[in-house]
């Protein structure tokens, strides 16, 4: 009986210690940023891929610790509650950013990035949110395809597309810039979409000379796709109510 209880002892013992081992583990982990807390869930800092979206609990209070996701090579955000990007500037192994915000859905207006340019490798960039400047990628030279995309603002300036040797879609929305030359020294480029404005004619003449596929859309269009969408918000936000 004695030997039995004894026994028992040792046993609970056991759970004991290993319990508590299990929660100085974790709290260690947690001191040394290998197991994260952003938004409401726990994650580790080792994942290479991060989504957010409209149904996530993230907000600019809670994702402060992706920075330590130093692995994070793809990072998607479409109408998340974030307002501001700047974490993006700590990240060195970014290939892939995709960025959707619309004001007109989220309620949030996103008119800067942070330089991307420690993310050397970056290849696809997709920005649909309302820059009216490309300084963001000005030092991201082995880019392949970039889309930028504002709602409710205009790209005045693409001069940051120098240095793109790699860059072979090039999407542009919503631009109105006084100089489009920088366009004739992308060496790789297979295809051009401007929409809301018109390319010189000299400069769209040389693009297609070089083989370059060009495609313009013009203002009147554009406008009435984002009529649509209103129209399209609106009887949701109604559903929704």
């Amino acid at each position: 009986m004695m030997s039995s209880r004894i026994k028992d002892k040792h046993i609970l013992l056991k759970i004991v210690i290993g319990f508590v081992m299990i929660v100085l583990t974790l709290i260690i982990l947690r001191a040394f940023h290998v197991i994260l807390h952003i938004g409401n869930e726990y994650t580790v800092c080792f994942r290479n891929e991060w989504k957010i979206d409209d149904t996530s609990k993230i907000s600019d209070d809670n994702i402060k610790e992706i920075v330590y996701m130093k692995k994070l090579n793809r990072f998607t955000s479409i109408n998340a509650q974030i307002t501001n990007y700047d974490f993006l500037a700590d990240f060195t192994e970014l290939e892939s950013i995709y960025i959707h915000s619309n004001a007109l859905a989220t309620g949030i207006v996103i008119n800067d990035l942070p330089s991307l340019q420690n993310s050397s490798n970056l290849e696809y960039a997709f920005l649909y949110i309302d820059l009216d400047n490309l300084d963001c990628i000005a030092n991201s030279n082995k880019l392949k395809d970039l889309t930028v995309s504002p709602y409710d603002a205009e790209i005045n300036s693409i001069s940051a597309l120098k240095n793109k040797p790699e860059l072979k879609g090039l999407i542009l929305k919503h631009i109105h810039c006084s100089d489009y030359s920088v366009l004739l020294e992308l060496p790789s480029l297979e295809y051009l979409q401007i929409d809301g404005s018109e390319l010189p004619d000299e400069i769209k003449t040389a693009l297609e000379e070089k083989g370059v596929e060009v495609k313009e859309t013009p203002k009147e269009e554009l406008q009435k796709e984002r009529e649509e969408y209103e129209e399209l918000v609106k009887s949701h936000q109604v559903q929704n109510d």
